[in-house]
């Protein structure tokens, strides 16, 4: 397994002792780690402020050079939710418009794209990085990865974009590939997992698996 400190330098800083790195950055190694042999790109649905994006990117540069990341946000907070992501919580930032990370605004394109570049002197020739702005379900069926997918991190939470990605990018995750869900089974956010559920009832052959790391993301299916 890759080690998270020498792994993390850059993008933590020096200071940084391994105590105190987030256990969400330690699931997205272990995640990392578990497609190194499988080809093709990551893909993540769910920017934000971009912390799991730039997360990406570094593996990318120090571990896996030659994947394309492709990263979906509306950076506009959530669009309207569906009958299937339950009534709205604003304290939550469950409202058209807001975010989990209740701040006081969403992060501009622009602003990740910034934050990325600034973990780098120069950007690495072998890193490729497409960001994608609009309403995930509309532009991921328009909008979509052409070459084979190793990792599918769906971090939108709620129902339309996670079908979406079930729908779309299930076909082209490659062999031994992974699609994680990072707020199945919240209760807050029954769409993502309605949407899951829907979509294991008609493939019964295929298994959801959990994952065990404290603030992490919740659970993934490998493709077979």
């Amino acid at each position: 397994m890759t080690e998270l400190r020498p792994c993390c330098r850059r993008f933590l800083g020096e200071g940084y002792i391994e105590a105190r790195f987030p256990a969400r950055l330690r699931a997205q190694l272990a995640l990392f780690d578990r497609v190194s042999e499988v080809p093709g790109g990551i893909v993540e649905l769910g920017v934000g402020s971009g912390v799991s994006l730039r997360a990406w990117v570094h593996f990318v540069a120090e571990h896996g050079p030659n994947r394309v990341i492709w990263a979906y946000d509306t950076f506009a907070g959530f669009p309207p939710f569906v009958p299937e992501d339950g009534q709205e919580i604003p304290a939550l930032g469950k409202r058209v418009g807001g975010e989990t990370e209740l701040r006081d605004r969403p992060t501009t394109k622009r602003e990740v794209m910034r934050s990325v570049l600034a973990m780098f002197d120069r950007w690495p020739a072998d890193v490729f990085l497409d960001i994608v702005e609009g309403n995930i379900a509309w532009m991921l069926p328009r909008y979509t990865p052409l070459a084979p997918v190793a990792l599918v991190f769906c971090d939108a939470d709620t129902y339309a974009p996670t079908k979406a990605a079930l729908d779309v990018l299930w076909p082209r995750l490659a062999p031994g590939g992974l699609i994680v869900f990072d707020e199945y089974g919240h209760q807050p956010w029954p769409g993502e997992t309605k949407a899951v559920d829907e979509w294991l009832a008609v493939n019964p052959e295929l298994k959801l698996e959990r994952l065990s790391m404290e603030s992490g993301p919740e659970a993934y299916v490998v493709k077979p």
